[in-house]
């Protein structure tokens, strides 16, 4: 397979044929990161992952790690109710930094549905 790396990559890397090894580098010399660089390696890390096989699984219980959230916030976008306009809800990992999820109005109730409702037995 061609390259599919990006210009903004902070690191040389390609995929082997089948897409089930990424190659880093060679890389010349040490790196030296500060948090914002580590922020942005971790989610090419993230991108290079959702290129390779096997898929990342669709069930989260089949997958090989579930990191831990520690923190969220729920950002409304206008004054009114999210049920009526939508929201972001704003996930902070542990140990990647944060993470957004926007729902529109749609979104917002089908989620509150959910965490109302008494699961299927």
């Amino acid at each position: 397979m061609a390259n599919a790396q990006q210009p903004t990559a902070p690191f040389p890397w390609t995929l082997n044929a089948d897409q089930t090894l990424v190659t880093i580098g060679p890389i010349e010399k040490p790196a030296v990161l500060n948090g914002a660089t580590v922020e942005v390696t971790a989610q090419w890390f993230g991108y290079i992952r959702s290129l390779l096989r096997p898929p990342v699984p669709t069930d989260p219980m089949l997958a090989a790690s579930l990191p831990v959230l520690a923190h969220f916030v729920v950002a409304a976008r206008t004054p009114d109710p999210p049920v009526e306009t939508g929201c972001q809800i704003l996930v902070r990992s542990e140990h990647f930094g944060w993470f957004v999820l926007p729902l529109n109005a749609d979104g917002c109730t089908d989620l509150v549905r959910k965490l109302v409702e008494k699961p299927p037995r």
